[in-house]
């Protein structure tokens, strides 16, 4: 039935498959984008750019390898430093627009989640597997695959604004002789700042404005209040604890 429709052929061979590492992925997003799109696509493209320009300004691209999508990002690193020092550039950077630009509305909230485990770049697939498209298309090198990249997903909402969450696969394992991260929230701010506990609370004083205004709009915004407390409790302990 098909004998005339001029399609390439899709076709992968198993046996070539190769090239999988075991590595950290981080999924990096902004919180209630997809709110602040559904209300202005201006306000939300210079959100979404922002974090793109502070993940961009803080990657090693020697060390570090990245998947940009729409409002976030997945990263990837064989070394648990430099990933965590990546992190913590990013979320300095934007830390630092929030409080300087203080702007209650307009306030921009990253969060993120690691995992760690086997993951297969699309750059590291062999040719061997399909000639026609790995060898042809620069469309290979946009894949990643992996459990890690679910285990980052999926236990995003676990970590608190502007903060960052282990998963027990980066609690349990690491490459080499390097020791597992071993708490569920990694604090970026206590590596990158002497005083790290008046940033953590400036950063939080900032937040508990945004989540003030949040809650007295919570209807235009379509946020539910149990929501807006949820994040405001899991902030203050994050950052001020």
């Amino acid at each position: 039935m098909l004998d005339d429709v001029d399609v390439p052929r899709v076709y992968t061979d198993s046996e070539q498959l190769s090239g999988i590492t075991e590595e950290y992925v981080c999924w990096l997003d902004l919180m209630a984008v997809r709110g602040t799109m559904s209300r202005s696509l201006e306000t939300s493209a210079i959100t979404i750019l922002n974090l793109h320009v502070a993940i961009d300004d803080a990657l090693d691209r020697e060390t570090m390898t990245h998947y940009p999508i729409m409002d976030g990002v997945y990263l990837t690193s064989e070394n648990k430093w430099d990933m965590l020092n990546t992190l913590g550039d990013i979320f300095s950077k934007i830390a630092k627009d929030n409080i300087e630009n203080a702007n209650t509305e307009y306030m921009y909230i990253p969060r993120a989640s690691l995992s760690f485990g086997p993951i297969l770049h699309g750059k590291n697939i062999p040719e061997e597997l399909n000639r026609e498209f790995v060898g042809n298309s620069d469309y290979i090198e946009s894949i990643l695959l992996g459990l890690p990249m679910i285990q980052a997903v999926e236990n995003e909402p676990n970590a608190p604004p502007f903060g960052i969450y282990v998963d027990k696969s980066a609690r349990a394992f690491a490459p080499g002789d390097d020791d597992p991260i071993e708490t569920p929230w990694h604090r970026w701010f206590r590596y990158i700042d002497e005083d790290a506990d008046a940033l953590g609370s400036e950063l939080y004083d900032e937040l508990s404005e945004y989540y003030k205004w949040c809650k007295s709009n919570s209807n235009y915004l379509e946020y539910p209040e149990e929501d807006i407390e949820k994040h405001k409790s899991m902030a203050e302990e994050y950052l001020t604890q």
